[in-house]
Formats: C-alpha cells, sequence, structure tokens
C-alpha cells in the first residue's frame, strides 16, 4: 500500500512509478537509481496516504470483526500526530514538523477527520437501527 511508489508492496507497479512519478525514475541520492520499489506484495492498494489507506483496512476489520474498538478515535490519531512531532517527526512531502499539515501535506482537520468518520460509519454499521415506526414505538 502506498501514495508514492516508494512503499513496499507497491513493486507490481514499478514501471508505472518510473514512468509518472517525481524522482520515479531518478532520484537524488548518489545511487540515482529512482523512488520506485520492487517490492510486491499480493495486493496492490494505491491510496491518497498510506496512513489513511491502512486505517481503511482497519475500519473494515473492525466492522468484519464486530469490534470498533480496532480502530482508533480521531483523539487517538491526533495525540499520535502531536506525539510525533514533539518528539522530531518530519511530515514527509515538506520534510519539516508540521502541526498543521502533519500527513503527507493533509491539514490536520481532515486528516482527523477521516479517521474520524470511518469511525463513526463502522459504529453506525454495527448498531442495530429499527426499520419501522412499529419497531420505535415498541
Amino acid at each position: 500500500m502506498g501514495n508514492w511508489g516508494n512503499e513496499a508492496g507497491l513493486g507490481a507497479i514499478k514501471d508505472k512509478t518510473r514512468e509518472i512519478m517525481p524522482r520515479g525514475a531518478k532520484c537524488r541520492c548518489p545511487c540515482g537509481k529512482g523512488i520506485a520499489t520492487t517490492v510486491e506484495a499480493d495486493v496492490t492498494l494505491v491510496v491518497t496516504c498510506s496512513n489513511l489507506g491502512a486505517y481503511g483496512i482497519t475500519a473494515c476489520l473492525s466492522a468484519l470483526l464486530n469490534k470498533p474498538d480496532v480502530l482508533q478515535d480521531a483523539e487517538v490519531e491526533e495525540q499520535m500526530i502531536r506525539e510525533c512531532i514533539r518528539a522530531g517527526g518530519m511530515e514527509a512531502i515538506q520534510a519539516m514538523p508540521s502541526i498543521k499539515t502533519p500527513v503527507d501535506a493533509i491539514p490536520m482537520d481532515a486528516y482527523v477527520g477521516v479517521v474520524k468518520l470511518m469511525k463513526a460509519v463502522v459504529k453506525q454499521g454495527l448498531t442495530e437501527i429499527p426499520l419501522a415506526r412499529a419497531e420505535i414505538e415498541e
């Protein structure tokens, strides 16, 4: 799973990564071989943000296992990001710590909002909802 073609598992699309991604075929480091990974996986999942792709898979597992707490709360996610930045973590695209756009240059409120939405969808999906007014009145 990945978003730039350099993440392990995206080797199945390495030729396309080399063709279309900046630094795909030639990187700036001394090797000059480009960022395209050769490591393949059974399933290739291309996402806008690797973290959110992983959380999407986690949300599916939460629903399938009927365990909504498998996916962390948005508040936990935001706290993890803040602690990473406090510890010196850098945002990957901008190569600097950023509380405003902490993950793949996505604004914090939008990023955490996606996690919150996933959690809400899982919880709602696992909640029995009355299908008719008669069920509500019983």
